[in-house]
């Protein structure tokens, strides 16, 4: 397996590549909502199309099989990165590319804080790879907060409002987001 780290004027790739790289990491998710996996599509383009975020691609020969998108680290040293979404083809979870992506994301942050929001059901996958609960932090729909490389009081992006960023995109990543769905077939 091989893993690529896609930034902003770093990447190399198309904004075409990348536009269906983000609609594929947030259709992975699964929720089954359609209007979660649109926000998701909108925040992953905001951020990666403003240069606040980065996509990891995990792939087997010429197969993506799992995305991660990771938020940079907000409030420079009391900061913490935020993992926004760990995704994996539904055919291939539960045989390690998960863990396998998420290990190399936490590498590559060469041991810095970071944390992230999991549904109950996740909680224990996230612990066997180092992250804690935050009781501190209550979270509703039987979600939790997690951190790793912290003692969980790191800043996360309290005060930061991702809406004020590219709002005006919105209209044309709403029909983006439809043309993808046609094409990878997830909407008819």
């Amino acid at each position: 397996m091989k893993y690529s780290r896609l930034r902003l004027n770093e990447s190399g790739e198309s904004k075409e590549t990348i536009y269906q790289l983000l609609y594929l990491a947030a259709i992975t998710s699964s929720d089954s909502n359609t209007n979660y996996k649109f926000n998701m599509f909108v925040s992953f383009c905001r951020a990666y199309f403003t240069n606040l975020g980065q996509l990891y691609v995990l792939q087997d020969g010429d197969k993506t099989i799992a995305f991660c998108f990771v938020f940079d680290k907000w409030n420079g040293p009391t900061g913490a990165y935020h993992i926004h979404s760990l995704s994996v083809f539904k055919n291939m979870r539960k045989k390690g590319c998960g863990r396998t992506l998420l290990q190399i994301v936490l590498s590559d942050l060469n041991g810095e804080p970071a944390f992230l929001e999991c549904h109950k059901s996740n909680v224990e996958f996230f612990e066997r790879n180092g992250f804690h609960i935050n009781h501190a932090k209550s979270l509703p729909y039987d979600m939790h907060f997690m951190y790793t490389n912290s003692d969980g009081s790191h800043d996360s992006y309290n005060g930061f409002d991702m809406s004020t960023i590219s709002a005006a995109t919105e209209p044309e990543l709403d029909k983006r987001f439809e043309i993808l769905g046609k094409k990878f077939g997830a909407i008819k």
